[in-house]
């Protein structure tokens, strides 16, 4: 990742590099009269030498972990994915190893999501290349993939992506902490689906999850269901609460559109 940022990249080769060069030479003249053997002079002043690059490497990878982490909150915490998208597109995409690749591009999904723009997510998550054993990356690119569909009112491909969401419970490399996680995001997926589908659910669950839950995307999420939810059993007095919500604080998201399509469909 360091070679994605321009300032963690000068410090690693630009000053790293330079430091390193410069150590060398020092403990090379300074160990003149103290160490008899070219040899031995040799292994001290590399060493050192390696040293010193290695501690400015990991300053550097640590500033552009720091800088790479700047970039998300924006949509994460402030609800606008246009603009995580714009900066995550800024990166040089060239000093991204693969895992960091696949992070991007699973951010890069999440915001198109928001933005209604499904086909653009679904061939991202879709050209992630996962690990036989990765179950971690495959439950972020199942959970992504359903929540895709049902943003697409594709209940057929929905119902698919949560079964497949499901059955990485059964993996044998999947561990307990990890499973109860699947078996929560899947339990609200299938919830989601339901109330597509226009069938009863417990709505109380959501309920207390908007009033309880902390995470921003998520919020706007269960704000929009419980909309749904209570405006087909004709509820809306109980909807609009949800409705000010969405329209105000997921303005630059697809959501206040899809609530305007939930009151002109009905």
């Amino acid at each position: 990742m360091i070679n994605a940022f321009k300032r963690s990249k000068i410090m690693a080769f630009y000053i790293g590099i330079p430091l390193a060069i410069i150590t060398f030479s020092l403990i090379w003249s300074m160990t003149g009269t103290r160490i008899s053997t070219t040899s031995m002079r040799v292994l001290v002043s590399i060493s050192l030498a390696v040293f010193m690059f290695s501690v400015v490497f990991l300053v550097s990878r640590g500033m552009a972990t720091r800088d790479y982490q700047r970039l998300l909150p924006v949509f994460y915490s402030e609800l606008d994915p246009q603009k995580m998208i714009d900066n995550l597109d800024a990166l040089n995409e060239k000093g991204l190893n693969a895992d960091e690749k696949a992070a991007t591009d699973l951010h890069k999904a999440s915001a198109y999501i928001y933005l209604g723009e499904t086909a653009k997510a679904q061939s991202l998550l879709e050209g992630i290349d996962v690990p036989p054993h990765d179950i971690d990356t495959k439950f972020l690119i199942y959970g992504n993939l359903a929540t895709c569909a049902l943003m697409a009112d594709d209940r057929h491909n929905a119902k698919k992506y949560i079964e497949n969401l499901d059955a990485l419970v059964k993996n044998k490399k999947c561990n307990q902490n990890l499973a109860i996680r699947i078996d929560r995001v899947s339990g609200y997926l299938h919830m989601c689906l339901d109330i597509q589908r226009g069938k009863g659910v417990d709505i109380s669950i959501m309920e207390d999850d908007f009033e309880n839950s902390t995470v921003p995307t998520h919020k706007l999420d269960v704000a929009y269901y419980i909309l749904m939810y209570r405006y087909k059993k004709g509820e809306s007095e109980k909807s609009s609460k949800y409705a000010d919500f969405i329209n105000e604080q997921g303005k630059k998201t697809i959501y206040p559109f899809k609530v305007s399509m939930i009151y002109n469909l009905s």
